[in-house]
């Protein structure tokens, strides 16, 4: 599973980079207004904010982020609902 540093986990800087091989930089986003409206859903779910979001264009696209965040061990949690407001 990737490189993990002596914490158990790995860089999230190695996933970001990553991530800016597989998309486009204006898919990826860390508005930290925007950030906080994803932060919420109409489910009994507790707020929590995510460090990023991204928007894949193809079925490559997120194969290619399921690949990078399996290889960094960083959890994806996906949001149909909010898709939306892809830009």
């Amino acid at each position: 599973m990737g490189n993990r540093n002596n914490t158990g986990t790995t860089s999230a800087t190695e996933f970001l980079e990553r991530l800016a091989g597989i998309l486009k930089p204006e898919r990826l986003d860390d508005d930290p207004a925007l950030l906080e409206s994803y932060a919420v859903d109409q489910s009994f779910v507790r707020k929590h904010r995510p460090a990023l979001i991204v928007y894949p264009e193809t079925g490559v696209d997120v194969r290619e982020i399921v690949r990078a965040a399996n290889a960094t061990a960083t959890p994806l949690i996906s949001s149909c609902e909010l898709s939306a407001r892809i830009p």
